[in-house]
């Protein structure tokens, strides 16, 4: 099994922060119709009053989540970028990689948007905050990745690690 990071990592890291958002809009959506037919039912009003709070927190528990899988993608792709030996003669590869990866980036931002604009789930996106906000600035992020992970690659050729 290859240990080993490289710029490619940063396609992960656009491929699992697409699923993730896709997968928590959606929840979201299925947890809302949910919560609806729920209050519609004849059952004890503490249960009525449990669903409707859980609903509630849905919005800011998932946003959070996100938020904590992007940091530790980063902490790992920068990790994993310091622990292995690399050499100046690859920057300019490496360089190319990050420039098709922003272009991924905007695509994969471009996805999220069509999906998250969608009539089924326009009103599911708008409650978010972090997960719009980052998969709308996605090129950006891709490209501050970039350079986190091409630091740390070529840290170690100036004697930092």
């Amino acid at each position: 099994m290859n240990k080993k990071g490289f710029i490619g990592d940063v396609g992960l890291v656009i491929a699992v922060l697409l699923l993730l958002s896709v997968v928590v809009l959606v929840g979201y959506k299925i947890f809302t119709s949910y919560n609806e037919k729920w209050q519609d039912l004849d059952v004890d009003p503490n249960a009525k009053q449990l669903v409707a709070d859980n609903k509630e927190r849905y919005v800011d528990l998932f946003d959070g989540i996100f938020m904590f899988v992007f940091a530790l993608l980063c902490m790992a792709l920068f990790i994993s970028a310091v622990m292995i030996g690399s050499r100046p003669e690859f920057f300019f590869i490496t360089l190319i990689i990050l420039v098709i990866f922003i272009g991924v980036g905007a695509s994969v931002s471009n996805v999220y948007e069509d999906i998250s604009t969608s009539s089924n789930l326009n009103d599911t996106s708008s409650e978010f905050s972090f997960t719009p906000f980052l998969m709308g600035e996605l090129p950006k992020v891709v490209l501050l990745l970039g350079f986190l992970v091409m630091a740390g690659l070529y840290m170690k050729i100036k004697g930092v690690f």
